[in-house]
């Protein structure tokens, strides 16, 4: 990927603006923008993001961290939420299906669950390890012949 240098003087470029017309749009000097695409400073943090605005490019992107250049509009990311939230509704369901099989089709889902598991992980597709943060509430501990039901107190004695 470029550098933060790189980047200035690109997308500087394709604007097909000079230095001294750059620094002019951010109320700079000519002498700012040289010494940034000469990798020699970087800009105050408002400048920075007023750059980003002005090139319609992300910070990232304007850093050199990334290669992606445009934010992802609202409909994007309600798109990615509502598609969270039925694999969300999918996952629930899935698991209250798994729960209520016998300890035989339990381990023949566990099975194919670690094989494909381990399948991702060699061909290096997994979702990022800290991506998914799941939690399960239970009511079989609740139940007899683990739980409060089997419990008498003193009292009842």
């Amino acid at each position: 990927m470029a550098s933060f240098s790189e980047r200035v003087r690109e997308l500087r470029q394709e604007n097909s603006w000079s230095q001294p017309q750059l620094a002019e749009r951010l109320g700079l000097t000519k002498q700012s923008i040289s010494l940034w695409e000469r990798g020699i400073k970087k800009p105050e943090p408002e400048t920075f993001e007023k750059m980003c605005e002005l090139f319609g490019v992300t910070a990232e992107y304007l850093m050199g961290t990334s290669d992606e250049r445009v934010l992802p509009t609202d409909e994007d990311i309600n798109a990615a939420r509502w598609r969270a939230e039925e694999d969300d509704e999918l996952l629930a369901l899935n698991l209250s299906k798994f729960c209520r099989l016998s300890p035989n089709s339990r381990r023949i889902v566990m099975a194919a669950l670690n094989e494909a598991f381990r399948v991702d992980r060699e061909n290096g597709v997994l979702e990022a390890e800290g991506e998914y943060k799941v939690t399960v509430r239970t009511t079989w501990l609740d139940k007899p012949p683990y739980g409060y039901g089997n419990y008498k107190s003193k009292q009842e004695d």
